[in-house]
């Protein structure tokens, strides 16, 4: 029972605390820089990529491996 009114305590003071985000003003009226778009020139070698994933993968399951 306590908990399930700390729970509620917790919740009312979590949605009262959302009000105050509502009342912030956006104060300048300039609009923001636009990004330019990266341009990728290099192309990713994908058979490396796999590679390298596979290697990685054999790794991680060597680490969790049984010892006997």
């Amino acid at each position: 029972m306590k908990r399930l009114s700390a729970v509620a305590l917790f919740l009312c003071l979590l949605s009262s605390g959302s009000s105050v985000a509502q009342d912030l003003q956006i104060r300048h009226k300039e609009p923001l820089p636009g990004i330019q778009p990266v341009v990728i020139t290099d192309p990713v070698a994908v058979p490396e990529t796999i590679g390298a994933t596979l290697l990685a993968a054999v790794g991680f399951l060597m680490m969790f491996r049984r010892r006997r």
